[in-house]
């Protein structure tokens, strides 16, 4: 598999998008968690932009037709709360768990 240069620059902008939406949130919500936990924080923002947006967008990227759509929607999951950002980690892991046959949704309903 190889990357092509417009798909690097184009996850690096998604990262970069989540993160300033990190350090926006950090500045809107006025609360310091010391400089490691700050750092973290922004970063953490960043890395679930990019894996949300990766996962959304698939192995497909020639598929593109609108990239600021996906880094405004990076920026906005970037900026949101710590609480959405687990809720979007954790179905993203579902999906992938039930992807690959780890679980079975149809289960897990009463």
């Amino acid at each position: 598999m190889e990357f092509q240069k417009a798909e690097i620059v184009f996850y690096v902008f998604v990262s970069l998008a989540g993160l300033v939406g990190g350090i926006i949130r950090l500045c809107r919500d006025n609360i310091s968690y010391g400089v490691i936990g700050n750092i973290g924080r922004c970063l953490s923002a960043g890395l679930v932009a990019f894996g949300t947006t990766g996962l959304w967008i698939g192995p497909d990227t020639s598929s593109l037709t609108g990239p600021f759509y996906y880094l405004a929607a990076a920026a906005l999951i970037g900026f949101s709360g710590s609480d959405i950002q687990d809720k979007i980690f954790n179905r993203a892991v579902s999906k992938l768990q039930e992807k690959f046959g780890l679980i079975d949704r149809k289960d897990d309903q009463p």
